[in-house]
């Protein structure tokens, strides 16, 4: 998204814009007032360009990249067998890339969530303030669950917190 801001001018009274906010939005929290607020876009247009235009372009593309490692990864990993490695080898890298898609899938999908329900709330115009603060806990909580993630779908890491947790101590080798 930030790679519009060059084309986009950020309303220069911001006292102004923070007025205009207050039209469609008569009840803003209390930070709104207290603290300092800058309005990035102000205008409809650049609004609607920005959340349904260059959003899913940035998302398709980011999209299609993803496939694209995915789809090489499973074609040399699964259907493509070179004795060039060893079995064992080619097994670890096989619970690397599982690990490795479920460690990253889970908080895209928290992250994608939220983005999903505020631009179609947007769309219709139900956003409230209740949605937003469940939606901004939901995005505060993606740290914990990235961390309890990778420690779950890594095998090394399940097994040293699972000896922490114990009272043992492992072996730095």
């Amino acid at each position: 998204m930030l790679s519009m801001s060059p084309f986009i001018s950020s309303p220069s009274d911001q006292d102004n814009a923070k007025f205009q906010i207050l039209q469609s939005n008569p009840c803003p929290v209390i930070e709104f007032f207290s603290s300092p607020v800058f309005v990035w876009i102000i205008d409809d247009f650049w609004i609607n360009l920005v959340f349904f235009v260059i959003g899913p372009i940035q998302f398709v593309n980011c999209l299609g990249n993803v496939l694209f490692q995915t789809g090489c990864s499973i074609y040399f990993l699964y259907i493509s067998k070179s004795s060039v490695i060893s079995i064992f080898t080619r097994h670890m890298q096989q619970r690397f890339f599982i690990g490795s898609v479920v460690q990253a899938a889970v908080p895209t999908t928290l992250i994608a969530i939220p983005y999903v329900v505020i631009t179609v709330a947007s769309a219709t115009g139900e956003v409230t303030q209740a949605m937003t603060n469940l939606l901004f806990l939901l995005l505060g909580v993606h740290g914990i669950i990235e961390s309890i993630t990778i420690i779950m779908a890594h095998q090394c890491y399940r097994h040293s917190v699972y000896s922490i947790l114990n009272g043992k101590r492992t072996s730095a080798g």
